[in-house]
């Protein structure tokens, strides 16, 4: 059997196995693996591909961005900042209609900058917001559609883990991958604002009427908006300092991390048991996406015997198609597959395969980047995987079941497919910050 042929079954059987429920990093591995024996019958390749590989792609210092960008995520939210930026933004958005539902778009796009998961903002925002929404009169379907959607926003706004990740199998500069994703990242929970104001206006019924914000003293007035207005002006300093060369990557993510230390020591927000409860969520977050990292390194090892990705390229540029049209269809799998597989996963299985016939077309690697993390946040909300539709109906299952949750993503699926649209059709808004640091 030709090693080509050997490469496209080992990732079918990895599909499989991972839509079968297997964990991600194993399937990776055993297929990867298995896989290269076959090619090349020699255990002894495999036995120094394991001693080596691990150390060798770990043990990489921009790999350390990941740790300092989620431990400042976790920090903000274990600090309480999460809930002072959502309450800040009803300060500001409680005169509009439908303005709930835009507080949470705004307070998940501030903690997407912070935080880098969107799991962890649909978590943090769904304990925070869905039961205000609900005690309001809002309608379920759209107040967890909202939250499930606007917590994707996470993988789009740096610094996004998936960001990252994609960035390191292609070799692309972090620092201006962060940069290519903030005008679409804006673009998007632009686009969500918009939405749910139309929408409020032609579904009446599924608004409250607009009332005043209960207000405390002014004291407690300015001490919110002042805590939630530094989270925003660190967000921006640290991306700034990324544009403009004063911080790599990693200063940026250590700095943030000691910058919310300081601050919640200041504002008497810190203590010993959330800054360790921090740490730990830290090692298991960054532990579960370094762990699949190995396992897709062992892929692309893999991958490389047996020369799929080449012999796909060739299939590809043979197609009657242009440039965008072949561009297309590569998304195109990866809206289907992202129907099934996890986000980073997704990930890290489709682009290896994909990215060397992207090059040949002459595609960008950021704005290709931008258009995969900008599917794979649609993934977030698509059935039957939707992760974060199924950690929204985790929090209140009695109050919004998990179809409630899967009718509202709906409607903010359709929006995303519009904002893909327009990001495929103007490269610029991907390539314009990068191009002028």
């Amino acid at each position: 059997m030709e090693p080509v042929h050997i490469g496209l079954i080992g990732v079918v059987i990895l599909i499989m196995l991972i839509i079968l429920g297997m964990k991600v990093w194993v399937a990776l591995s055993l297929v990867s693996l298995v896989g290269v024996y076959i090619i090349r019958g020699d255990i002894g390749l495999v036995y120094s591909t394991v001693r080596g590989l691990p150390y060798h792609e770990l043990a990489s210092y921009g790999l350390a961005v990941i740790p300092l960008f989620i431990l400042m995520g976790n920090l903000v939210h274990h600090f309480g900042y999460s809930k002072e930026l959502f309450e800040t933004a009803q300060r500001y958005l409680s005169s509009l209609r439908g303005g709930l539902v835009m507080s949470v778009v705004a307070g998940s796009a501030i903690f997407a900058a912070t935080s880098g998961s969107g799991m962890a903002s649909s978590a943090v925002m769904g304990k925070v917001a869905l039961p205000q929404m609900l005690n309001a009169g809002y309608d379920r379907s759209l107040s967890a559609g909202s939250i499930a959607a606007s917590g994707t926003l996470a993988s789009l706004i740096p610094p996004s883990a998936h960001l990252i990740i994609f960035g390191y199998i292609v070799y692309a500069d972090i620092g201006r991958l962060f940069m290519a994703a903030i005008i679409p990242g804006i673009l998007s929970a632009v686009i969500y604002f918009v939405y749910v104001y139309v929408w409020s206006l032609k579904n009446p019924e599924g608004i409250p009427p607009v009332k005043p914000v209960k207000k405390g003293s002014i004291w407690s007035e300015l001490k919110l908006m002042a805590n939630s207005w530094v989270i925003v002006a660190l967000v921006v300093i640290i991306l700034g300092g990324i544009y403009f060369g004063i911080f790599t990557p990693n200063e940026a993510g250590a700095a943030g991390a000691l910058a919310v230390i300081v601050l919640g020591i200041i504002t008497r927000k810190a203590s010993f048991k959330k800054i360790i409860d921090s740490i730990f969520d830290t090692v298991k977050t960054t532990g579960a996406i370094f762990i699949i990292y190995l396992g897709s390194m062992f892929f692309v090892r893999f991958l490389t015997h047996s020369r799929l990705p080449y012999v796909f390229t060739d299939w590809l540029l043979d197609l009657p198609l242009p440039d965008l049209g072949i561009l297309l269809c590569i998304l195109l799998v990866f809206l289907v597959l992202g129907m099934f597989i996890p986000p980073l996963a997704l990930i890290m299985i489709l682009v290896p395969v994909v990215y060397p016939t992207v090059e040949v077309l002459g595609f960008h690697a950021f704005y290709f980047g931008i258009l995969v993390i900008k599917i794979v946040e649609m993934g977030m909300i698509t059935p039957p995987v939707g992760i974060n539709c199924f950690i929204l109906g985790g929090i209140m299952p009695k109050e919004v079941p998990l179809e409630s949750v899967f009718k509202g993503s709906a409607r903010f699926l359709l929006i995303d497919l519009i904002t893909l649209i327009i990001l495929i059709a103007f490269p610029i808004l991907s390539l314009y910050l990068p191009a002028m640091m």
